[in-house]
């Protein structure tokens, strides 16, 4: 079985968006790049892990920032 190599994983989104996590980055289909925010990053990747609840995406989010949030940020 062949390992992924963190490095080189990547998520191919709608309309040709690709997400490249070791990166932090969204790329357009135009070659547009974006960084994205720390509680934007961990907010897509738990999306594209299968998380669907919003009480444990707030929950994990908050907790992986070790920060104070309501629910109004969200």
């Amino acid at each position: 079985m062949d390992c992924i190599n963190k490095q080189d994983l990547m998520f191919i989104l709608d309309k040709g968006v690709i997400f490249i996590p070791e990166k932090r980055r969204l790329i357009s289909n135009g070659g547009r790049s974006i960084e994205l925010s720390e509680n934007s990053y961990r907010f897509l990747l738990l999306l594209l892990e299968g998380e669907t609840d919003k009480q444990n995406l707030i929950n994990q989010v908050r907790a992986e920032q070790r920060g104070s949030s309501s629910k109004s940020s969200y």
